[in-house]
């Protein structure tokens, strides 16, 4: 009885955040628009949305591997679930709810878990920052952009990858120290309650042990590699999205008015997508 009260209370949840969701949505408006899309293109891009959930499940359980053991149809399910909360829910929740599930439903500590979210964080910056860096030197014809517009681009990316960087080595220092972490934050207790001092050195040692992949090169670099092939899916299944759906036709007016074009200014996406459509 229990757990059919359980399946209950989790259905309507579903059913009311579903309904929060779509509150704004005009729905005549959207099947109007499903009806006229490319259906290819929409089977495409739920192809690549599927290929990154599993992208995601796998580089995740390579950074949760030095913490324990886990088992790829929770780490996939968790995933699922907490990208899923993410859309629907404020606070990005579903980075917490995430890590839950998998400490809880394999034994990992939570806090561990919680520190791989912000190691895949520091993971996407470098992917992104990586196939930026590749596009704009490598790709695009920079000679008629105008410098006012390349060079923020190239100390944005000069910043990100400094920040990055150091996100790295604060993590090695973590993983490396965490038993020196906890005696630091116990320290704290000739201003904190020794309960509590000792409580969080607990949670910071924990947390530390989190980065335990930073002091293994190999599984790391596996890790960063998955990155990349990641971002190339989640850029694939919004070009697909946006073809299928036809809604760069309806940017012209929008895009004039709000960002009408300058000479030696590289084109902007939504421009490069109505010259393909049209």
């Amino acid at each position: 009885m229990t757990a059919r009260i359980r399946t209950a209370a989790v259905s309507l949840l579903a059913i009311a955040l579903l309904g929060w969701f779509l509150r704004g949505a005009n729905l005549a408006d959207v099947w109007r628009h499903v009806r006229t899309a490319h259906v290819s293109l929409l089977v495409a891009a739920l192809a690549f949305v599927s290929t990154t959930f599993w992208i995601r499940a796998f580089r995740w359980q390579q950074l949760l591997g030095p913490i324990g053991p886990t088992r790829f149809r929770t780490v996939f399910r968790s995933g699922v679930i907490g990208f899923a909360a993410l859309s629907i829910l404020p606070a990005r929740v579903g980075d917490l709810l995430r890590p839950y599930l998998v400490a809880r439903q394999d034994g990992l500590p939570f806090t561990s878990a919680f520190a791989t979210i912000v190691m895949e964080r520091v993971l996407d910056l470098i992917a992104v920052l990586s196939l930026m860096a590749i596009y704009v030197w490598g790709f695009a014809d920079t000679s008629t952009w105008n410098p006012r517009f390349l060079i923020p681009i190239q100390w944005s990316a000069a910043i990100g990858g400094l920040v990055s960087l150091a996100l790295l080595w604060a993590m090695w220092v973590l993983a490396s120290h965490p038993e020196k972490i906890e005696r630091l934050v116990h320290s704290t207790d000739r201003v904190l309650p020794r309960p509590v001092a000792l409580r969080l050195g607990e949670l910071a040692r924990t947390f530390s042990s989190g980065f335990a992949v930073a002091r293994e090169p190999r599984a790391f670099l596996f890790a960063l590699l998955w990155s990349f092939p990641l971002w190339i899916m989640i850029a694939s299944e919004t070009w697909a999205v946006t073809r299928a759906c036809r809604a760069c036709k309806r940017l012209p007016r929008r895009c004039n008015r709000t960002c009408p074009p300058r000479a030696g200014w590289p084109p902007y996406p939504d421009r490069l997508l109505l010259e393909e459509v049209g």
